[in-house]
């Protein structure tokens, strides 16, 4: 709230800011010295209206806070299981790789035998075909 602007020479009037505090503790006063029975209702009538309506927010509280406590317990199982079954997932995974690197270890052994074989086996071939040579139109003892 702004104070209206003073004309040279006259004393402006102060008016107080909501913000400078000064009408707080009138209104701090007034409001304890007002009881239930100036407003028109009963003191026992309104606390029990209040704390029937503290008690039933208190159980709708209770209610939803146990059902968030249940959802989280189930959430938390969940992740548990999930967890043990990937740890198994990972063993698994980790021995089949060991008998991968196995398995490629063999195969290239092989794969090198292999081809020792079968340079031997064509060198034999070759080794039984210069006993086959039939040499025709020569004579014999030349």
């Amino acid at each position: 709230m702004t104070k209206p602007k003073a004309e040279k020479g006259k004393k402006q009037e102060k008016v107080p800011d909501e913000a400078d505090g000064q009408h707080m503790p009138e209104l701090a006063k007034q409001a304890t010295t007002t009881s239930g029975t100036e407003l028109g209702c009963e003191p026992d009538v309104g606390s029990s209206v209040i704390l029937s309506a503290i008690s039933s927010m208190n159980r709708t509280r209770t209610d939803r806070f146990n059902d968030l406590e249940a959802s989280l317990a189930s959430t938390q199982a969940s992740l548990l299981n999930l967890g043990a079954r990937i740890k198994v997932v990972e063993d698994a995974s980790s021995d089949h790789e060991r008998c991968l690197s196995h398995v490629e270890e063999k195969l290239s052994k092989m794969q090198a035998e292999n081809e020792v074989l079968r340079m031997k086996v064509i060198d034999l071939e070759a080794y039984s075909r210069r006993q086959n040579i039939k040499i025709i139109g020569l004579p014999e003892k030349i």
